[in-house]
């Protein structure tokens, strides 16, 4: 794939309505912006082309454009509800930008959460040099090894009595050691890459054919409550 013909767009989604800490992308962490750790990351990419912040939110966006992003957009109020599909703001984003008008395009969008501030520029790198630098790969997603075996999480049944959740024919005998159980990953949404021709095909986000790469960040935390920042910046620490 020629670097020269190839735009690569950070799309970062940052609505203005949330539930568990209000107005959550501009919230403080370690004395800056949410989004800005994101921002960041991004542009320290050595492939990214250009940032682009989502949101409907003129602070947010006043924020973002400090920190470096463009904003050449509001996102409709419409598809900014905690309900939306990322499908939705990414195709928007699309069409605001005029990303899908060449179809031999080998364009590619970069989707990054801004509540994952501890991502590294690294993880953004490697996800986007798989995509753009090897045969019959349109999307990646990056995974870390989940800490613990979904195998034996249990649910209760109306009695209060435990049950297995996932169908017990995976185990072979009465009795398995963790160590036995299949290894599973996490998808930590560190980077999502995908061609943009490739998504306009499958007219989905996630799609149904995806690549996974394994992220090099070490610590991992979605920010969600103000428990997740406090935990978020002891984890800066030791990045």
């Amino acid at each position: 794939m020629s670097l020269k013909k190839t735009q690569v767009v950070a799309l970062i989604p940052a609505r203005g309505g949330s539930k568990g800490i209000k107005r959550k992308n501009i919230t403080l962490l370690n004395g800056k912006p949410l989004i800005y750790h994101t921002i960041a990351a991004a542009k320290k990419s050595k492939l990214i082309t250009r940032i682009i912040v989502s949101t409907d939110d003129e602070k947010i966006k006043r924020v973002a454009i400090k920190y470096g992003a463009e904003v050449p957009f509001m996102r409709p109020k419409k598809i900014s509800g905690d309900r939306v599909l990322d499908y939705q703001v990414i195709l928007h984003a699309i069409k605001k930008l005029k990303l899908n008008l060449n179809k031999k395009s080998n364009d590619i969008l970069v989707f990054l959460r801004p509540t994952m501030p501890l991502r590294s520029y690294k993880d953004i790198d490697i996800g986007l040099k798989e995509i753009m630098f090897k045969k019959n790969i349109n999307c990646v997603r990056s995974v870390r090894k989940s800490s613990f075996a979904p195998y034996l999480i249990r649910k209760l049944d109306k009695n209060n009595y435990l049950k297995p959740l996932i169908n017990k024919n995976i185990f072979k005998k009465a009795a398995v050691r963790r160590q036995d159980l299949p290894q599973t990953y996490i998808p930590d949404c560190y980077v999502d890459a995908i061609k943009i021709n490739y998504l306009m095909k499958e007219k989905k986000f996630p799609p149904s054919k995806m690549k996974a790469i394994n992220s090099v960040t070490k610590y991992f935390v979605d920010i969600d409550t103000k428990e997740d920042i406090n935990f978020a910046e002891i984890l800066m620490k030791y990045k």
